[in-house]
Formats: structure tokens, sequence, C-alpha cells
């Protein structure tokens, strides 16, 4: 009987070394070969960016320390494009940007500030013209 009681864990013991082929690596495998290309923004036009989404060919960055909350990039060669969403409390105008969303053809801008929404068509030649929707 002890023997048969020091026999069944190093039975148990040696059947937890089997392999069965699969190990965690295997559920995350790579699923695109894609390699992401460079892009060269023009890092003078970046100030202090805590938000950014990509709408409709135009990298767009929120900013925490400048005169307006919104820095727009051509979204291919990473050219400046320009700014707007300026702060202040007037009716055009935001003093907290706390989030940004590309909804449709309009970029979407949550003024935690003000506990609003505003959707702005954002004017790829002329982003300070960009008209906003509140």
């Amino acid at each position: 009987m002890k023997t048969f009681l020091y026999i069944l864990p190093l039975l148990s013991l040696t059947s937890c070394f089997e392999t069965t082929g699969n190990s965690m690596t295997d559920l995350f495998r790579e699923q695109s070969h894609e390699v992401p290309q460079p892009l060269s923004i023009e890092t003078d036009s970046i100030r202090n960016p805590y938000l950014m989404t990509y709408h409709q060919g135009l990298l767009v960055f929120g900013n925490i320390h400048a005169p307006y909350f919104i820095s727009v990039f051509d979204g291919e060669t990473g050219q400046f494009l320009g700014d707007c969403a300026s702060r202040g409390a007037g009716p055009e105008e935001f003093i907290h940007l706390g989030g940004l969303a590309s909804v449709r053809d309009k970029l979407g801008l949550w003024d935690a500030g003000k506990s609003t929404v505003a959707l702005a068509r954002i004017d790829r030649h002329q982003p300070a013209a960009s008209a906003f929707e509140f």
C-alpha cells in the first residue's frame, strides 16, 4: 500500500509534463504582414499633444498648452496644415478639449469645460476656417 501511495503522485506528476503542441504564443499569431510606413511630421508644429485621431486623410492632434486646441496635419505627408478650435468661453471657443472622434464626415470634439459636443468639418486648406456646429 505504501508503494502505491508513492507511485501515484509520481504518475500524476509525469502526466503534467505531456505537451499538446499548443502554447500561449499560438493564441496571438500575427494577423497582418503590413509594414508601417514612417511619417515625417513637422515637429515644430506639435506643441503638447494629448489627443490624436485620423480623420479623412488628416492627422488631428489635441494640444494642451497652445492658443488653439487642434493642430491639423496631412495624413500622407505629415505637412502642418494649420490650427483651429481656439481657447475661450465664447460661443465657438473651447474651455477644455476632452475628446476627439471621427464621426462620418465630421470631427467630434468634446468640450469637458462646457460639457458640450461640437461637430466640425475640418477644411484641409484652411483649418482655422473650419465650421463648428454646437
